[in-house]
C-alpha cells in the first residue's frame, strides 16, 4: 500500500533526523511523538509518496546503518538523509508522486491523537470554528430530523388507518354471513366450525365491500359526507396513538438543539 517515507526533526536534538513512513500524513506522527518533557515539538521536514513506503524506509535504515544513533534516528545532515531516501527508491524501482504533498490532520485526526497522547494538545493547533456557521448548520440539522420525525409518524399512523380499515370492513363481513348463516351452520357445523368460517369468508368479503361502499357514495353524494366524517375519524384514532411518542421524541430533538446552541453561543 503506497504511503510517505518522511524525515523528522526536534529543535532539541541538532543533527539528528528520524527516517520512518506513515500510511497516514506524516504530521501525525509528529504530533504523536511528542511529550511533555520535550521543549520543542517535532517537525516533518521531508515527505515523499511512494507506493511501497515500508521497504524504502527499511533500505533507507540499511544505507545509513553506520549513523544509527537508536531506533529510526539517525546522526545526519538533512541533506545527507534526503539522498538516503532517494538512494532506496531508485534501488528498488520504487515509484513516486513528486507532486503529491502531505495533508494537514482532520478534525477527527486531531481528536485521536490527543485521545491517545494527551500531551500533544499544547502543540495542536486547534481550528477555530466559524461560530454563526456552525448554528446555521445546528438549526438546519435539527430541522431536517423533525421533518424525518413527521414523515415516518406519519407513515406509522397511516399503516395503522390501513390495519384499522381491514379490520373494520371485515366485521362488516363476519357480521353479513352471520345475519345469512350464522344459525344454520351453528345448529349444523358447532360454534367453533362456524366462527372459523365466519373469521375467513370476512376476510374474502374485504375487499367487495370495500368497492360497495365507493360504489354507494358515488351514486349516493348525501353519504359522501358520512364517509368522510368516517375516514376523519379514523385518521384522529390513528394520530392519537402514536402522538404521545411522537411529541416525547419531538422534544427531545427540540432540547438537544437548545443545549448545541447554548453551548455555541457561550463560545461567541
Amino acid at each position: 500500500m503506497a504511503g510517505w517515507v518522511y524525515i523528522i526533526s526536534n529543535k532539541a536534538m541538532p543533527d539528528i533526523l528520524k527516517i520512518g513512513y506513515t500510511e497516514r500524513t506524516p504530521y501525525i506522527r509528529a504530533y504523536e511523538l511528542y511529550n511533555t518533557g520535550c521543549p520543542y515539538p517535532y517537525k516533518v521536514d521531508y515527505a515523499i509518496y511512494v507506493d511501497r513506503p515500508y521497504e524504502v524506509e527499511q533500505k533507507a535504515h540499511e544505507l545509513q546503518r553506520a549513523n544509527n544513533v537508536g531506533k529510526e534516528w539517525f546522526s545526519c545532515s538533512f541533506e545527507e538523509a534526503v539522498s538516503t531516501i532517494n538512494k532506496a527508491i531508485n534501488l528498488l524501482g520504487a515509484k513516486i508522486e513528486p507532486d503529491k504533498k502531505p495533508e494537514a490532520p482532520t478534525p477527527d485526526d486531531i481528536r485521536g491523537i490527543i485521545a491517545n497522547n494527551p500531551d500533544a494538545a499544547v502543540i495542536i493547533e486547534q481550528p477555530k470554528i466559524n461560530v454563526d456557521a456552525e448554528i446555521d448548520r445546528i438549526k438546519s440539522e435539527y430541522q431536517n430530523k423533525r421533518k424525518e420525525l413527521e414523515r415516518k409518524e406519519l407513515e406509522a399512523a397511516d399503516s395503522f388507518k390501513m390495519i384499522l380499515s381491514w379490520f373494520f370492513l371485515q366485521i362488516i363481513g363476519v357480521y353479513i354471513l352471520y345475519l345469512l348463516f350464522g344459525d344454520k351452520l351453528i345448529i349444523r357445523e358447532g360454534i367453533l366450525s362456524t366462527t372459523i368460517f365466519l373469521i375467513i369468508g370476512g376476510f374474502i368479503l374485504v375487499y367487495p365491500i370495500m368497492f360497495i361502499i365507493l360504489f354507494i357514495t358515488m351514486i349516493c353524494p348525501f353519504l359522501e359526507n358520512w364517509y368522510d366524517r368516517l375516514l376523519c375519524l379514523l385518521n384522529k384514532i390513528c394520530r392519537y396513538k402514536s402522538i404521545l411518542k411522537y411529541r416525547s421524541n419531538m422534544s427531545l430533538l427540540y432540547s438537544e438543539e437548545k443545549f448545541q446552541l447554548e453551548k455555541l453561543n457561550k463560545a461567541k
